[in-house]
């Protein structure tokens, strides 16, 4: 069985372009569009790994980082617009493994997905 990862994104561009990267390299994908859904996929799912879009509905990416990590200490990878030294520290500060800028190249992001996966 491969790998699992749950991109949780509310922008359905992004998830299908992932989506369709990923699986190319062998992945499983599920899905997720806004905070609440992620928080419910993180527990039914057990994905390996999770892509989270901080600017979501519902709950953001911050908050569902800070709830994750009390119990789970699945990789996560922080992918936002929020570019700024400072939102990138406060993401690897909360527990994230890794920070992607939007926009970004599908291909680093694999490549990222692919580093973390390995640890």
């Amino acid at each position: 069985m491969g790998y699992r990862i749950l991109i949780a994104d509310d922008e359905a561009e992004i998830r299908d372009l992932l989506r369709l990267y990923l699986e190319k390299d062998g992945y499983e994908v599920l899905e997720a569009a806004d905070g609440l859904e992620t928080m419910e996929s993180v527990k039914r799912e057990n994905p390996d790994l999770l892509l989270l879009d901080i600017m979501m509905p519902g709950l953001d990416g911050y908050r569902v980082l800070r709830n994750i990590r009390e119990t789970n200490n699945i990789p996560v990878i922080m992918l936002s617009a929020k570019g700024t030294n400072t939102d990138k520290i406060l993401g690897l500060d909360l527990g994230a493994d890794d920070y992607i800028t939007k926009p970004f190249e599908p291909l680093e992001a694999v490549a990222r997905v692919n580093s973390n996966i390995r640890r």
